[in-house]
């Protein structure tokens, strides 16, 4: 047996791994101690690595529908027909008649991440569409409204912070989202135990609840209200350095007059929180030097999720935290695809609208929740035809069921995927991606993320005769 390092990569955590390895068998799995991001720590999502890697249900060679059902085909056969099939609706009825659906898991693949910009080009169609509707829009449009970039955004300084005002995130059960920590029990303990403080704002009592200095139950779509009442009392009690923000920032005075109706007397009743609370909280961010607030998927995920997630950073830049050892930082990775994205996509929103509601498109892609709509309604730019590629909006975006119906009555699916999932059993051809254990990985992504700067390649560790090719040569063959 030969014992490899490995870096997880099914989620932003990016733990360091030793796996053992028997020629194309795995015989053991576990943390890394030398691992400088996750410090030895592995969760169940690094067993489930391997599980998919031995799992009998994963594809191993691409599929095609002949009859009604799924059977195994040639490569050859499989590309000849998806292109075929696909060149025809572009020329009858335009590249919009595609529609291009991107799943999460890509950003966790350099190969994935690559990929899909291709994809993105060749199939050049406005009916783009992703997982970022769902849980990550507000944030990326809050910074690119305040930095100018939707991937510039400055994570905790987890590490040296003595203050951590959290809302809406759960790092117990996502291992740090859009905040890359690995061990990140040990780090919140680390943080209480040098005498700092993580403050916790989530209408329920989540894992990470336990992990907090207190916990403050809150009415569902009140943070941005919170985040204007706590500004209220910074504004009142001048706990605001003006010059220093001045120095950085514009629109201090258009910020005083937002806050000036939300003092905590009034905000406090309406989102259920003791104006006691939100006074002190305020107080404490402003006086103590090493702070930050960090905000996640709660926060998103409401009517107000653009506004509070602007208002995060505009606490933080106030606060004197900004840009600050122990407050919020920018990570420097070694590598990352961000400038890729910037030349190909940009940050723009609203260039073009979805054809029946009229919903805006944010960063080249239209929010999923229009995707059956798109595809049932009849006209101009339809969408006829579907390429998925490592997803199952199905299961994930709004409506599963009305999507399903709509996407079984497509005239052509095609499938980037080794599952058949409630998604993916639609198409009519199905091209099965190798394991990251065949491929290897260098986060191109979620290095932007992390409480660390690292950079960690994983070479291939195994090499098996399954009939799978890596995204990236998929991608180039289509």
């Amino acid at each position: 047996m030969i014992t490899r390092s490995f870096t997880c990569n099914l989620c932003e955590a990016q733990c360091g791994l030793r796996v053992g390895v028997e020629g194309a068998r795995i015989t053991s799995l576990r943390g890394d101690p030398e691992d400088v991001l996750s410090r030895g720590h592995v969760c169940p999502k690094a067993h489930g690595l391997r599980e998919l890697y031995d799992d009998p249900d994963r594809l191993r060679s691409p599929r095609v529908r002949e009859g009604g059902v799924l059977r195994e085909a040639t490569w050859e056969e499989a590309l000849e027909r998806a292109t075929t099939k696909l060149s025809e609706i572009k020329r009858k009825h335009g590249g919009d008649a595609i529609g291009l659906y991107i799943g999460n898991p890509v950003v966790h693949s350099h190969r994935g991440s690559l990929a899909t910009q291709l994809l993105t080009m060749a199939f050049a169609t406005k009916n783009r569409f992703d997982p970022n509707s769902q849980d990550s829009n507000p944030r990326l449009f809050a910074c690119m409204q305040v930095y100018g970039d939707a991937l510039s955004m400055p994570v905790p300084d987890f590490e040296r912070t003595d203050y951590l005002l959290m809302l809406g995130a759960n790092p117990a059960a996502s291992n740090g989202s859009m905040l890359g920590l690995g061990d990140p029990k040990a780090r919140f303990a680390d943080v209480r135990a040098r005498g700092g403080k993580i403050v916790l704002f989530d209408p329920r009592r989540t894992e990470s609840a336990t992990w907090c200095t207190s916990h403050h139950f809150i009415r569902p779509g009140g943070d941005a209200a919170l985040l204007l009442s706590m500004l209220h009392v910074l504004f009142e009690e001048r706990l605001i350095d003006t010059d220093h923000v001045e120095s950085i920032a514009t629109g201090l005075d258009e910020l005083r007059a937002c806050c000036t109706d939300f003092s905590p007397t009034r905000v406090g009743p309406a989102i259920a929180v003791d104006p006691a609370v939100i006074r002190a909280i305020a107080r404490d961010l402003a006086t103590t030097e090493r702070a930050a607030v960090y905000s996640r998927v709660g926060v998103c995920q409401n009517e107000f999720g653009p506004v509070a997630s602007w208002l995060v950073e505009v606490v933080n830049i106030v606060t004197g935290h900004f840009d600050r050892e122990g407050g919020v930082m920018f990570p420097k990775p070694a590598a990352d695809i961000a400038p890729l994205g910037r030349k190909l996509v940009g940050n723009n929103w609203g260039r073009w609208r979805s054809r029946v509601r009229g919903l805006p498109e944010f960063l080249g892609a239209l929010p999923s929740a229009v995707m059956s709509e798109e595809m049932e309604t009849p006209g101009d730019g339809q969408i006829r035809a579907l390429v998925c590629m490592a997803g199952n909006p199905v299961s994930s975006t709004p409506n599963g069921a009305r999507l399903e119906r709509a996407i079984g009555k497509l005239e052509f699916v095609l499938a980037i995927d080794f599952y058949i999932n409630e998604t993916t059993r639609h198409a009519d051809v199905i091209l099965p991606p190798k394991h990251v254990f065949e491929t290897g990985n260098y986060d191109m992504v979620l290095s932007r993320f992390a409480v660390r700067n690292v950079a960690k390649y994983s070479p291939p560790i195994v090499e098996t005769e399954d009939n799978t090719r890596d995204d990236w040569a998929i991608a180039s063959e289509l």
